[in-house]
């Protein structure tokens, strides 16, 4: 269930935010998070005053050690996050992996390949005589009742053809659909780790917009990178 949404010190998102079931698995992971990027974002900050503070900086010799500070903070910043998603990414790996193929030919004879193949292209042909809602439509429909194989014909096709006939964002939602119609506990479980990952990104992002707000570096770490190089 789906709780109030709480901003903690520094506008961070703890583990109250989360679902239960979230909560119940990574509610460790994003407390310690939280935590660690308040003590990091205020010790930052206090060394941001500090610099400001300093009376032999004239304001190039201010702006350029805001600037050392941000880089630094960045780099420490990324390898902070890098150590404490390290058991987010193994399950999400482990997750993926337990998770059953939905949109794979099955083994069978080269007749039954070849069999299959013009049953798909079939498919594909009668699809693409569908106006482009209506043809949407058959494959989110397609998705909700557990259909395979109309998705399964999209997807062993060549990717120039699907993209004709389905956007990929559209595609993508109906293969998720699939999956959790198809397989309700490991779509959950994959559910409740993208949850916690998108709070562990969001309060991942939150740090490196005040770290840039308080040295005057770019947010986006690509310009960073050119600006420093």
């Amino acid at each position: 269930m789906a709780k109030m949404m709480r901003l903690h010190k520094h506008g961070l998102l703890g583990s109250d935010t989360l679902t239960d079931e979230a909560a119940d698995a990574y509610a460790v992971l994003i407390d310690t998070q939280v935590r660690e990027l308040s003590d990091f974002i205020d010790s930052t900050l206090k060394s941001v005053a500090a610099i400001h503070k300093d009376r032999g900086l004239n304001n190039k010799g201010t702006t350029d050690r805001l600037w050392e500070l941000g880089v630094a903070s960045r780099n420490k910043l990324h390898a902070l996050a890098q150590r404490r998603r390290a058991k987010l990414d193994v399950d999400m790996a482990k997750g993926e992996k337990e998770i059953p193929d939905q949109l794979t030919l099955p083994s069978g004879s080269e007749l039954f390949r070849l069999q299959r193949s013009i049953e798909y292209a079939e498919v594909r042909r009668l699809l693409a005589v569908l106006p482009k809602t209506e043809r949407a439509a058959e494959i989110q429909s397609a998705a909700e009742r557990g259909d395979r194989d109309l998705l399964l014909a999209l997807q062993l096709a060549q990717p120039w053809v699907r993209s004709r006939l389905i956007d990929p964002d559209v595609f993508d939602t109906a293969k998720a659909r699939l999956l959790e119609v198809s397989e309700p506990e490991a779509y959950a479980k994959m559910a409740t780790m993208r949850e916690a990952l998108s709070t562990f990104r969001s309060n991942n992002a939150r740090t490196k917009q005040l770290i840039a707000q308080a040295t005057g570096t770019p947010v986006r770490d690509e310009i960073l990178e050119l600006a420093t190089a």
